[in-house]
């Protein structure tokens, strides 16, 4: 399968997923270089569509997220992460050197990710070979 079939087929079983949990015009919270979600599921972004590029600061991150929390009760996010992403967020990740490369890039957003997943009790309702859902 080349990269494109690939690609194709996790997007079309995503773009099922959504539809049939009704998440379409749900807001969602996008992290691990899928930005063009949000557009492609019809599902606003809460924060920047890019909160894992190295430009967008951890405190940046921090500060939106709170900003996201403080309505969390009312208006509740999907979080859809890059399928590397949820290995790392659950310390799947296998790859050593990968690792130690996600946590010196993402560690700290992971972790506030992480504290949001758990303290917010979310769920892992979808995943394939490039995405994974959080509800």
């Amino acid at each position: 399968m080349n990269t494109a079939e690939y690609l194709i087929k996790n997007l079309e079983e995503l773009g099922e997923y959504a539809l049939k949990a009704g998440l379409k015009g749900r807001n969602v919270l996008l992290f691990g270089d899928v930005p063009g979600l949000s557009a492609y599921l019809n599902m606003p972004f809460v924060m920047s569509p890019w909160p894992d590029l190295p430009s967008y600061s951890n405190a940046t991150f921090e500060a939106e997220l709170e900003q996201v929390l403080t309505k969390i009760d009312k208006k509740r996010p999907v979080i859809i992460l890059g399928a590397d992403f949820y290995e790392f967020l659950t310390n799947q990740l296998e790859d050593i050197e990968v690792n130690n490369i996600y946590e010196a890039k993402y560690g700290y957003k992971i972790a506030l990710l992480r504290d949001m997943i758990e303290t917010y009790d979310y769920n892992c309702t979808f995943a394939n070979e490039a995405y994974v859902i959080y509800e």
